[in-house]
């Protein structure tokens, strides 16, 4: 999707590229399906939408896949959902591909479990991540090494991005029934770098994942800058059983950003 970038802001992005990926060690690993993949892997640039809903706290404990993750919480019995649509437009090894993904802010057995600031401050706790629930996306490659070196719950979906008066609006759906659309206003940017962990369900062990970002990113608190559409997909109604609020308390439009996604660690 075209952002209607400024020249000078798409060249000066391109600049800061070589220093933010310098230094770091590569290896290459063979998947079963022979596909050779490095790790770990350079996201050179990407766009993104992202946004966060309160949801019910104790549905969200149930999807968990071990008590050691707790979830973030919000107000009074409430923690929040994540949806993040992406863009690849330039992967290391992989061809372009679009990705969508529903998560919960996460950590594992906090001593005191604050409620939201892990959300706002990710490089301040330790514990913190996303547990990544649903992950399409839209090649067989991007699913066959998400899923095997990570454990990324990812399947092949349609996914669709398009522009219209001032808004982003990503759409996904599976064997032609809608799952959901996802619709955020473009903020105006700034620099961002944070780190983005994630947690997955991996071998039957909890695996943390460091995502390493730069970029930059538009960023709202509590303003009606993003909404959300379900279908009538059964994974739809899984959402729908969270009882997820409409009004959202984070929304991040980022039209440049670039990534390190590196090897995970067991965290239990």
């Amino acid at each position: 999707m075209d952002w209607n970038l400024a020249p000078e802001a798409a060249k000066a992005f391109a600049t800061g590229g070589k220093r933010f990926f310098s230094g770091i060690e590569v290896t290459e690993r063979r998947l079963n399906n022979d596909l050779l993949v490095k790790v770990p892997v350079f996201f050179r640039r990407w766009s993104s939408i992202f946004a966060c809903f309160t949801v019910d706290s104790a549905s969200v404990k149930q999807l968990l896949p071990s008590p050691l993750l707790v979830p973030v919480p919000a107000i009074s019995g409430r923690t929040l959902v994540g949806m993040a649509a992406m863009d690849y437009q330039e992967v290391e090894g992989l061809p372009r591909y679009q990705e969508f993904g529903v998560m919960f802010p996460v950590r594992l057995r906090p001593r005191i479990n604050l409620p939201l600031l892990p959300v706002l401050f990710p490089g301040k706790f330790s514990d913190f991540g996303w547990f990544v629930q649903y992950l399409p996306v839209t090649t067989l490659q991007a699913e066959a090494f998400g899923r095997e070196v990570w454990g990324y719950p990812k399947c092949q979906a349609t996914i669709t991005f398009r522009k219209l008066d001032g808004w982003v609006i990503c759409s996904v759906s599976e064997q032609e029934q809608e799952v959901l659309s996802l619709r955020v206003k473009i903020l105006p940017p700034r620099v961002d770098a944070n780190p983005y962990p994630t947690y997955t369900w991996h071998e039957g062990r909890i695996l943390r994942t460091m995502v390493r970002t730069e970029g930059e990113a538009g960023v709202s608190l509590c303003s009606p800058d993003s909404k959300f559409r379900l279908g009538n997909h059964p994974r739809s109604a899984l959402l729908k059983s969270l009882n997820p609020s409409r009004r959202p308390f984070l929304t991040v439009s980022a039209p440049l950003v670039r990534s390190v996604l590196f090897d995970g660690h067991h965290a239990d």
